[in-house]
């Protein structure tokens, strides 16, 4: 997942409402005492949802976000990009900007190695979308 800068993700979190001060010091205990990263304790203790999460990531990094279940997939986008290629780099061509860009839905946006792939693969910049 793209990297938080500035502002932590637990600011955020609680700047805009998803959790309580208290949740978040539940969470981060058990981030401590676990290892784990704290949205993954966050998604484990069900404090938070996927979608949740992603939002508050996508908006702090300036990015649109998607639910890929909720999508009508452009099939000439999404033939654009070889399978193999898709499922390495975690992406999903889904359409098309205004611009002609192909908009790929992908789990790490800041991957710049899959955006250069399909950038050379499609010859066409590249709009990433959290997902």
């Amino acid at each position: 997942m793209a990297t938080m800068t500035g502002r932590r993700l637990s600011d955020l979190l609680l700047l805009q409402g998803h959790v309580s001060g208290e949740d978040l010091n539940q969470a981060i205990d058990e981030q401590q005492s676990t290892g784990e990263s704290l949205p993954e304790v966050l998604l484990r203790l069900e404090l938070l949802t996927a979608d949740q999460l992603y939002r508050v990531i996508a908006d702090h990094l300036g990015l649109g976000f998607v639910v890929v279940a909720e999508l009508q997939l452009d099939p000439l986008a999404v033939g654009l990009v070889p399978e193999a290629m898709a499922r390495r780099h975690g992406m999903l061509p889904i359409g098309f900007t205004d611009d002609g860009a192909l908009s790929v839905a992908m789990s790490d946006p800041s991957n710049v190695l899959a955006i250069d792939d399909a950038r050379n693969v499609t010859d066409r910049e590249i709009h990433p979308v959290v997902a």
